[in-house]
């Protein structure tokens, strides 16, 4: 709801400005910041490195759920051979690796969270200054993303994406940085518990 007010505001000063410098054309473009987003250069590196950075946690923690199936597969299985003592300990022993991992999948899960919203926002700024780099070199008055600015029509002469898209391509091409991985935390262990 702000975006909106808030780009309806911005394009309704647009063009006061432009009505009022009677020489000047208003020149708009739209794009999808999305669209370019997911297919830049930039995304892809992103998606590699979050693929590198996590895909061996991910398989120790799909390893670890499969022995806790098998587990409780045979907790559950009828016919057992246990005393009720056995079968107790055995419950007990399993709801405590759960619990366990449970607590670790929910710490990797929010490490990869992070990560992913790093390398976004490192994307988002790259896009943005693609677009201010095309719009002051074309000589633009406005460049808006279509959706955040509640764009519901436009005259496809307006769509920037395919430009918006190869600069910011072009912007990564001459300088490929994206927000590094944060380190990993500390793994804690027994004696580091609180």
């Amino acid at each position: 709801m702000r975006k909106s007010i808030f780009s309806a505001l911005v394009i309704t000063m647009a063009l006061s400005v432009a009505s009022m410098a009677s020489a000047a054309e208003l020149k708009i473009g739209i794009f999808g910041m999305q669209e370019v987003a997911t297919k830049s250069e930039a995304f892809k590196e992103g998606d590699k490195k979050l693929q590198n950075t996590f895909s061996k946690e991910k398989a120790e923690i799909e390893k670890e759920q499969a022995a806790l199936k098998k587990m409780a597969e045979d907790l559950n299985a009828p016919g057992g051979k246990l005393t009720p003592e056995q079968l107790e300990e055995k419950q007990l022993d399993y709801m405590r690796k759960k619990r366990a991992f449970d607590e670790k999948t929910g710490l990797f899960l929010r490490r990869v969270e992070q990560e992913e919203r790093r390398i976004q926002q490192s994307i988002g700024a790259l896009i943005v200054k693609a677009a201010q780099a095309y719009g002051q070199r074309n000589n633009y008055s406005l460049i808006m993303d279509a959706a955040s600015a509640g764009v519901f029509h436009a005259d496809p002469s307006l769509d920037l994406t395919g430009e918006i898209l190869k600069e910011t391509n072009k912007l990564w091409k001459e300088n490929p940085v994206l927000t590094p991985p944060s380190k990993p935390a500390a793994k804690p262990g027994p004696d580091k518990l609180d």
